[in-house]
């Protein structure tokens, strides 16, 4: 198993987000986290990132633990995050942003090759490259936030909302770049409002409710499961 989560919990002061979440990601699979706002998907996402530290469980990332391991050391292992509302340094042009991606990087040459890469899979950056990242639209910043992350070279990406905010054609967008990214190689652990999308998108889904699985498999029983149905699924 490429990575693993046993048992996990997250502590905000007395409050308990995580309770006990169990889950697994499998090389090239997508799976993903659906449930309401503070549902404790995010939190997960933070946990295996380094970003918050879990107060129970763990996290294996190629069989070994990661969990308590700071955010750079993560990264550098092959995890990063490409966080919801995008996070960019909004002042900083387009390709100043995406250098940030490869910031462990000391190889300039590999770094420039990325950039170029990330170019080729988003034209339109390549036109903005000099603009400053907040002046773009929702989707363009989307673009530059994935961009960013490509830029370390994971294997393992975990996305959190990345269709938030975003027009019907940029979601489109969205989605058919994530199915390209699972075909080029990567395993992504998708956090998504939009069940329906995200459902359709992986492989296997974790219904999470207050901080607790609720329900998993995969993918294609969720979508039919009259529950899911009607309380994620709008019928």
């Amino acid at each position: 198993m490429l990575l693993e989560v046993k048992n996990l919990r997250v502590h905000y002061g007395k409050v308990e987000a995580v309770k006990g979440v169990s889950l697994s990601l499998r090389q090239g699979q997508i799976i993903t986290l659906i449930g309401a706002n503070g549902a404790g998907k995010s939190s997960i996402l933070k946990a295996i990132s380094g970003l918050v530290r879990p107060s129970g469980g763990e996290v294996l990332y190629e069989g070994r633990r990661i969990d308590g391991q700071p955010p750079n050391r993560v990264v550098e292992m092959g995890i990063v995050n490409v966080p919801e509302g995008r996070r960019l340094f909004k002042l900083m042009t387009v390709r100043e942003n995406l250098r940030l991606g490869a910031y462990l990087d000391r190889d300039s040459r590999r770094v420039a090759d990325g950039i170029e890469e990330v170019f080729d899979r988003f034209p339109i950056l390549r036109e903005k490259q000099h603009q400053p990242s907040g002046k773009l639209s929702g989707g363009q910043q989307q673009m530059v936030a994935i961009g960013r992350a490509l830029m370390a070279r994971p294997k393992v990406l975990l996305m959190d909302e990345p269709s938030l905010g975003l027009s019907p054609k940029m979601i489109d967008e969205i989605a058919a770049l994530i199915v390209e990214l699972r075909k080029a190689g990567l395993s992504i652990v998708l956090v998504e409002q939009n069940a329906n999308l995200a459902l359709h998108l992986a492989d296997h889904g974790y219904v999470l409710e207050t901080g607790s699985i609720a329900l998993e498999g995969p993918s294609d029983r969720l979508l039919s499961d009259p529950e899911v149905a009607r309380a994620y699924l709008g019928a």
